[in-house]
């Protein structure tokens, strides 16, 4: 007795794979587009970066210092320990 021929469910699905993977493809490449796009630069504006971060002032010194003054000055003065054995 012959079997009545049936379709591939494999088949379908690969037209859906194929067309997933296009998009995928396109969503990829539109990715590394757009990354390229923002990693432009020159030299001359990383030297203009240079010169402005070389005139910027500590901000982590002074912090310390103020911190190191108040937690100095918090503290109270210590008080002389008697010897109270009598001798």
């Amino acid at each position: 007795m012959l079997l009545e021929p049936t379709q591939n469910p494999a088949r379908e699905s690969n037209s859906v794979s194929r067309t997933r993977r296009s998009l995928m493809g396109i969503v990829a490449t539109s990715a590394v587009l757009l990354l390229a796009g923002c990693a432009t630069g020159n030299s001359r504006e990383a030297e203009r970066g240079r010169a402005r971060d070389a005139e910027r002032t500590s901000v982590v010194d002074s912090l310390q210092q103020t911190a190191t003054t108040s937690l100095i000055s918090a503290t109270p003065p210590s008080t002389p320990v008697s010897d109270d054995t009598g001798e």
